[in-house]
């Protein structure tokens, strides 16, 4: 069995949840991890959820069959199989001593965000 990532943007509205659960135990993939955000200010509903696959699903036939669900609710959303490697991007000033890493990802790839944690070495 393998993993699968989705991750999901839409305006905050009741229901969101139930339906991608709904739709993934119709499906046959089982939750492993969930993680949600809700930016009031700006009225956006984020969330990325890690769940098993059976083995003849993959992230381009899970995406063509919830299409229909995020254009009714319009909900913005990716898979991604975190089994291939993603881009990266890292930034270091040369002679810091203390890095705080950071990794957000963004639709279909992850960017990787290195910033300083002290900034009295200028």
């Amino acid at each position: 069995m393998s993993h699968l990532i989705m991750t999901v943007s839409s305006s905050v509205r009741t229901g969101i949840v139930a339906r991608i659960a709904d739709y993934l135990a119709r499906q046959g993939c089982n939750i492993l991890d969930s993680s949600q955000f809700s930016d009031v200010v700006n009225d956006r509903f984020f969330m990325r959820l890690m769940f098993s696959v059976q083995s003849e699903q993959t992230a381009e036939s899970l995406s063509q069959a919830f299409a229909p669900i995020a254009d009714e609710t319009g909900m913005e959303f990716a898979f991604h199989d975190p089994a291939r490697k993603s881009k990266a991007i890292s930034l270091r000033k040369r002679r810091s001593p203390s890095i705080a890493v950071k990794t957000t990802f963004v639709h279909s790839f992850a960017i990787r965000l290195v910033a300083p944690l002290d900034r009295t070495d200028n």
